[in-house]
């Protein structure tokens, strides 16, 4: 999972979007989010889906037995 938001926070700013911006686009504190890109913590499913969407990536993740 770090990986996946190490990426996203790579995306998110060569598109220029702030913190602030995915906030208000996702309903996630930006403290949240910032945890979240650092490795701190792990989003649930539902707002990494959230944030990929604000961010305009898709994600695709193979779980394998």
């Amino acid at each position: 999972m770090d990986q996946i938001m190490r990426e996203l926070r790579e995306q998110r700013r060569r598109r220029g979007i702030r913190l602030i911006d995915l906030q208000e686009a996702v309903g996630y504190h930006r403290t949240a989010i910032g945890n979240w890109e650092r490795g701190k913590y792990s989003p649930p499913l539902v707002a990494l889906a959230d944030l990929c969407q604000a961010i305009g990536v898709t994600l695709h993740i193979e779980i394998r037995p």
